[in-house]
């Protein structure tokens, strides 16, 4: 459902960022980091993916791009 309801409303938002629809596969890696994320303290989420960062996480920024994350994360229904 998540997937079907994040790609209707990117396409019906017509978010030019978002490119290729949402797998099944991605959508699950998407919610992995979300918990992954949720165990770490950050001041901005950007930081994760900032290789000058001490905050940068390759488990994070091998999952998916930030900025495929970010278009998700704002398509997300």
């Amino acid at each position: 459902m998540f997937v079907q309801a994040t790609n209707s409303y990117a396409l019906d938002s017509n978010d030019k960022h978002f490119g290729n629809v949402v797998t099944e596969e991605e959508m699950n890696r998407f919610f992995a980091l979300i918990l992954f994320m949720g165990t770490i303290t950050v001041s901005v989420r950007r930081l994760f993916w900032s290789k000058s960062s001490c905050y940068y996480n390759k488990f994070i920024a091998s999952t998916m791009s930030r900025d495929r994350f970010e278009a998700i994360l704002r398509n997300l229904h």
